[in-house]
């Protein structure tokens, strides 16, 4: 039996699609946010169609990371150029 919502939903609206595994998944259309707790401060994740935003809460500016980069590896060529600035003198 599905989860709920998702029975519910009428065919043909692109809301809810197929995988590769045959589950259905519900497409991201508008920002999601959610709190997490990281080290014992709270953050608030941002997953949007564009991508991803971690920043501390009540903080505007934050970690932002495109999904074009994931998936092209330019992000974790950002990362490693990153730790090699902040161990040098």
């Amino acid at each position: 039996m599905p989860p709920d919502g998702f029975a519910d939903a009428p065919a043909g609206t692109g809301k809810l699609d197929r995988c590769s595994t045959g589950a259905l998944m519900t497409r991201l259309e508008k920002p999601l946010r959610r709190e997490v707790m990281i080290k014992r401060k709270p953050y608030v994740i941002t997953l949007s169609p564009e991508g991803l935003k971690l920043t501390q809460k009540g903080r505007r500016k934050g970690q932002e990371l495109r999904w074009d980069d994931l998936v092209s590896g330019q992000a974790a060529l950002a990362v490693a150029l990153n730790a090699s600035l902040k161990a040098a003198p």
